[in-house]
């Protein structure tokens, strides 16, 4: 298993206003605001968690983060991505850009951001971070 990241520090008042997700089977840990939920589940694909606002606290926003099983790095995490059948392809977004790591998403584990966009949605838009850390897949 992957180690956890080091990232900044939490103060007290962070703490006590954010809850911790830390589940022990993934290579997971962050802080997430009280006015969201968050979840995970695994398949045979891989594993997934997801953080989403509670009623009526930007109801349409979420993060998910999805580690693939037998993907050793993040350019091997792309084609599921962009390619035919692909994320993308399956929920009918359209790739909107992309860049490396940036100061929108400054971790030392991201290696693409991708832009999306929703013809279907008006307004819904999003970004699709592929990366590795300690030799895993991060996506």
């Amino acid at each position: 298993m992957a180690t956890k990241e080091q990232g900044k520090k939490a103060s007290i008042n962070e703490v006590q206003q954010n809850r911790m997700y830390d589940e022990h089977t993934l290579p997971i840990r962050t802080l997430y605001p009280n006015t969201m939920t968050a979840g995970a589940n695994c398949s045979s694909e891989g594993c997934g968690v997801h953080f989403k606002f509670k009623d009526g606290v930007m109801d349409k926003s979420e993060v998910h983060i999805f580690l693939p099983r037998g993907v050793a790095t993040a350019v091997a995490q792309e084609p599921f991505v962009t390619g035919k059948n692909g994320l993308l392809e399956n929920n009918g977004w359209k790739k909107a850009g992309e860049t490396g790591a940036s100061e929108d998403f400054p971790y030392s584990w991201v290696r693409k951001v991708m832009n999306f966009s929703d013809p279907k949605n008006e307004g819904m838009f999003g970004n699709i971070l592929l990366g590795e850390t300690g030799g895993r897949p991060c996506r």
